[in-house]
């Protein structure tokens, strides 16, 4: 009796009315997630397994132009990325680069890109690697990604990311370096244009390295990301609508090899009303959960 009296108190009530409440609170919480994680990641569809799957307006390729330069004589490509995913919730194909480009120069230098990718919200990716035969060369490496669909109007920010490695491949270590070339403060320049092809802005990534004799012979770059303070821009009448990444650097020579994996972003700034909205609604979020 003492037990059923204790359970149907109205401090029990109250008790139990309190922990139902904060057990729907969480359970909410944990469901708006779920939602929020579901939304922002979509439904994947494979397009290597499922090409009928492209929406129409959707090209099944697109172009990265690629111009490389040794010592002043210069290459140039145009890469294909294909089509291979397709987010049916966010409405976007993410494109790859399926085979590799190796180009070499009679001085025996070469470049290889691969790993390219790119989507048009827009977001791209590049990797690549760089073995310096003989005596020291300069490297001048271009990315022109494709145009963004649609063009950024507004506030934006943008920003990006580069890491890789240096490689001493002598026979016997005398060490490797590469270093950004001229006035640059980095050897990867990141640029973004409007839709006439003015540049809007830039910034620079890695300020270069110079490792000793090893071992170890291969050493670590980066990584070096400006994703925590990005470059926030406006954009005038022709709005934003592409990037290039341009990596110079003079190498160590001696079949030195440096490899590299980068990205970049551009993204609108988040409205003042929704920021103080979400940052309202955490703030009520917690002092209910307290004062309960």
């Amino acid at each position: 009796m003492a037990v059923a009296s204790a359970l149907g108190s109205p401090e029990a009530n109250n008790y139990m009315t309190s922990k139902r409440g904060k057990i729907g609170r969480v359970a909410a919480a944990f469901v708006a997630l779920v939602a929020f994680c579901n939304v922002s990641r979509g439904d994947i569809i494979d397009l290597l397994d499922n090409p009928g799957a492209l929406p129409s307006d959707k090209p099944s390729t697109i172009q990265v132009q690629l111009a490389s330069t040794v010592d002043g004589h210069l290459q140039s490509a145009n890469i294909t990325l294909n089509a291979i995913e397709y987010d049916t919730t966010l409405n976007l194909v993410t494109y790859y680069q399926l085979n590799p480009l190796t180009l070499t120069w009679a001085s025996g230098d070469q470049i290889t890109i691969h790993d390219l990718s790119s989507k048009l919200d827009p977001f791209g990716s590049f990797a690549g690697s760089v073995t310096d035969i003989g005596a020291p060369s300069t490297f001048t490496t271009v990315f022109t990604f494709p145009t963004f669909v649609p063009t950024l109007f507004g506030p934006l920010t943008f920003s990006g990311s580069v890491s890789g490695s240096a490689t001493d491949g002598t026979g016997v270590p005398n060490g490797v370096s590469y270093v950004p070339v001229g006035p640059n403060p980095g050897v990867f320049r990141y640029e973004l244009y409007d839709t006439t092809a003015a540049l809007v802005t830039n910034f620079f990534l890695d300020p270069g390295a110079s490792f000793p004799a090893g071992p170890p012979n291969s050493h670590v770059t980066g990584p070096y990301d400006n994703s925590g303070s990005p470059v926030i821009v406006g954009s005038g009448p022709n709005g934003v609508g592409s990037v290039q990444v341009v990596e110079t650097f003079l190498g160590s020579g001696g079949t030195d090899n440096y490899a590299f994996t980068g990205r970049w972003d551009v993204n609108p700034v988040p409205e003042p009303t929704t920021m103080v909205l979400v940052a309202l609604g955490l703030v009520g979020f917690t002092l209910t959960t307290r004062k309960r």
